[in-house]
């Protein structure tokens, strides 16, 4: 239970860490209620039912400093266990040939599983 807790808290200060970082337009929560509800256990809640909590989904939308030529929207769901997990990745580059996106999943899901988790 504890570590679901410390997990939670974990989660609700990297997301006011990327808020900060990105903007309205770069970063999305695309289910606050979520957060809302991870805000609310990180605070006070003791008893955390696991089975009842959602993934938390996060889009980025992306554009590289060179004129804005490549754009991609990342998207990732942290599981309630994030970050002793992993989070699930999905990219939508945009302006990418398609013979180049199997290369760019590849190394981001080589940086993620180079990551130490927790």
């Amino acid at each position: 239970m504890d570590d679901v807790k410390s997990c939670i808290d974990l989660q609700v200060s990297e997301i006011e860490l990327l808020s900060a970082m990105y903007n309205e337009k770069e970063l999305k929560i695309s289910n606050g209620f979520v957060l809302d509800e991870r805000k609310h256990i990180s605070s006070s809640v003791e008893n955390i039912e696991i089975d009842m909590l959602e993934t938390l989904d996060l889009c980025f939308n992306l554009n590289s400093e060179n004129n804005g030529q490549f754009k991609v929207e990342v998207d990732a769901q942290l599981p309630v266990s994030y970050p002793n997990v992993p989070p699930h990745i999905i990219l939508r580059p945009q302006n990418l040939e398609s013979t180049q996106y199997p290369h760019l999943t590849d190394a981001v899901k080589s940086f993620i599983a180079s990551l130490e988790l927790g």
